[in-house]
């Protein structure tokens, strides 16, 4: 698995592999429009199940150059994460 990526769809091979192997795989929207710079993030978040647990690798990088961002706007990383939790299945 090549792990550098010189644009957003580098990774698309590596995440069609892991959608097929995977329950529940979800990847949330790659490009969007990121109005706290006033240009395009692209964000690498996705979701999978593994037997009873669900797991969610959800992309904080800010795209300033402050620490961690929630990315809390329309398509943004928070907004996906918090959909992607409620409409996970749920184990009982």
């Amino acid at each position: 698995m090549q792990l550098i990526a010189r644009n957003p769809q580098d990774f698309e091979q590596n995440y069609n592999s892991l959608a097929a192997q995977l329950d529940n795989f979800r990847k949330a929207p790659t490009c969007v429009w990121n109005p706290d710079i006033e240009d395009n993030s692209y964000f690498q978040s996705f979701s999978f199940n593994y037997d009873a647990v669900h797991f969610v690798v959800a992309d904080w990088v800010s795209r300033t150059p402050e620490d961690a961002d929630l990315n809390d706007f329309t398509n943004g990383t928070w907004q996906w994460f918090v959909d992607d939790v409620v409409d996970c299945p749920k184990y009982t």
